[in-house]
């Protein structure tokens, strides 16, 4: 580490974790999404255009990490309100460990969609009322949240730091507590409820999800690279690596 012109990380979250192994100075420089695949103009798929409210979940639904344990269990509460509301997952994992749950409280419009191609993605996306990322922790950064954003989404997360850095609570989504199903469903219940505030979170959240593009990103890393290249011609002659990046994600 000590041979580096410039540390960089996604967040600050991802420059807390790689100092306490590391210690130094670190530029703080977002993932980036490709905003010509995430947008507004995907078309729904048509099989989930009937009416019903949507609840999409994107991720490893199997890793404790993701909380897709507490949707689970939110569900209930968010059905008490919205009975026709339908639960789509789009990952890898292994729903089996799910149904008896699911049976128990009569829960049976829920989708495993499994895993979906880039180009296919969005179209879950333009068919959701509402994304919902419910992870636990240990998340660098929230790259899933920028492509809800960026495809005209309401959002439901948690608090954790990953993604309050991408995140403004109340204003381009609803943040809860992280392992609380109850405090979920409320988040949840409250997006599905209240049309204006869909449509503000929406609007803020594709104004916002602007400064993560590709083309604003990579001017950052490219300024930092000239700097490193700058700052390495003018030491000592050494053997280094002019920048790390600690979390990125391409």
């Amino acid at each position: 580490c000590a041979k580096l012109d410039v540390r960089v990380a996604v967040s600050q979250a991802a420059r807390e974790f790689v100092d306490s192994y590391f210690p130094a100075a670190y530029d703080i420089v977002p993932n980036g999404i490709q905003l010509e695949q995430f947008h507004v103009d995907a078309d729904p798929l048509p099989q989930f255009m009937d009416g019903r409210r949507n609840i999409l979940f994107v991720g490893r639904f199997n890793e404790p990490r993701k909380g897709f344990r507490y949707l689970v269990r939110a569900m209930p509460q968010i059905r008490g309100q919205f009975p026709e509301a339908r639960l789509i997952v789009v990952g890898q994992g292994n729903a089996a460990r799910y149904e008896r749950f699911l049976e128990q409280h009569g829960i049976t419009d829920v989708v495993f969609a499994g895993f979906v191609d880039s180009e296919t993605l969005p179209r879950y996306y333009a068919s959701a009322d509402v994304f919902v990322a419910p992870s636990t922790g240990r998340e660098s950064f929230g790259l899933i949240l920028l492509e809800g954003m960026a495809s005209g989404v309401p959002i439901v997360s948690t608090t954790i730091p990953g993604y309050s850095a991408v995140i403004r609570n109340g204003i381009d989504g609803v943040l809860v507590e992280p392992k609380d199903a109850q405090a979920l469903a409320m988040g949840i219940v409250r997006v599905l409820a209240d049309a204006d505030l869909r449509q503000r979170l929406v609007a803020s959240g594709l104004q916002h999800v602007k400064q993560f593009s590709w083309a604003v990103v990579a001017e950052e890393l490219l300024t930092l690279y000239q700097r490193a290249i700058e700052q390495h011609q003018a030491g000592p002659s050494r053997r280094s690596w002019p920048v790390e990046i600690a979390g990125r994600r391409g």
